[in-house]
């Protein structure tokens, strides 16, 4: 699929929104459709419920539609506690519908990858995608100084892979591969720490704070020279060529490839 960002005063969408979008594509969702509303269900574990997620969450609800939240106490069968958050009217069935979500396997499966919204909608909006997705979801791997957004769909990861792009993220989505024991790693997209950090502010203090404390990447400067003049010699010597993992200097996007060769320049005075 070949994607673009949309001019953000052409988009739909506040922070607000996409914050909450991307905690309903992380939570065990189901939808149940009818007449003319759906019934939109979060499954938050209960820590995280009564916590900012669920305040902000429930916030956003309120501006849409007071009148239908419903939540309520739920445990699974390993006896992990969760909290239920549920919004039931034609009012927000009437909104969601903006952002491109037109059935709950879509969310529940993630088989369609990110929400239409996030290509369609505002900087705001993709900014709060993105912020929920890795406060929820999200990893660090302070040693690599790498983050990761891990998704049961390989199709999601190649969205979250390619949305990253377009902030300059350099990243890579990794699909099928297993430990050293043998067991499946579910897909994900790995990228560069720092440089999340200097674009992204996350919510969730602890990863946020992580981040903060990775080594940023620190870009000599390099002013010009000037030539003042050339000698020609019988000078001689042998060069070597390099191959390194196309990984190290280059990534790709849907709609191109980036990248920089691996030579290193010399100059003898």
């Amino acid at each position: 699929k070949s994607r673009k960002l949309c001019n953000p005063v052409d988009g739909v969408g506040t922070y607000a929104d996409g914050f909450s979008l991307a905690l309903l594509y992380c939570s065990p969702t189901v939808f149940v459709t009818e007449n003319t509303h759906t019934n939109y269900v979060w499954a938050l574990p209960e820590e995280e419920a009564n916590g900012d997620y669920g305040q902000l969450l429930t916030t956003w609800m309120n501006s849409i539609d007071y009148s239908a939240i419903r939540i309520f106490h739920q445990k699974d069968d390993k006896e992990n506690k969760f909290v239920i958050f549920t919004q039931h009217s034609e009012a927000f069935t009437k909104y969601m519908s903006k952002f491109g979500l037109s059935t709950g396997k879509e969310v529940k499966d993630k088989t369609y990858g990110v929400p239409q919204a996030v290509w369609t909608g505002t900087e705001d909006f993709r900014r709060g995608f993105i912020d929920a997705l890795f406060s929820f979801v999200g990893g660090i791997d302070e040693k690599q100084g790498l983050a990761f957004i891990p998704s049961p769909s390989e199709t999601f990861v190649r969205d979250v892979w390619d949305l990253l792009g377009f902030y300059g993220v350099a990243s890579t989505a990794k699909f099928r591969e297993k430990t050293e024991d043998g067991k499946v790693i579910v897909p994900l997209v790995m990228f560069e720490g720092d440089i999340f950090s200097q674009i992204f502010h996350v919510t969730n203090k602890e990863k946020q704070d992580v981040l903060e404390k990775l080594d940023h990447r620190k870009q000599n400067i390099i002013g010009e020279i000037e030539v003042a003049s050339c000698e020609l010699t019988e000078l001689k010597e042998d060069v070597w060529d390099v191959a390194v993992y196309d990984t190290s200097h280059l990534f790709a996007l849907s709609h191109c490839f980036t990248g920089n060769c691996g030579e290193q320049c010399a100059l003898t005075q």
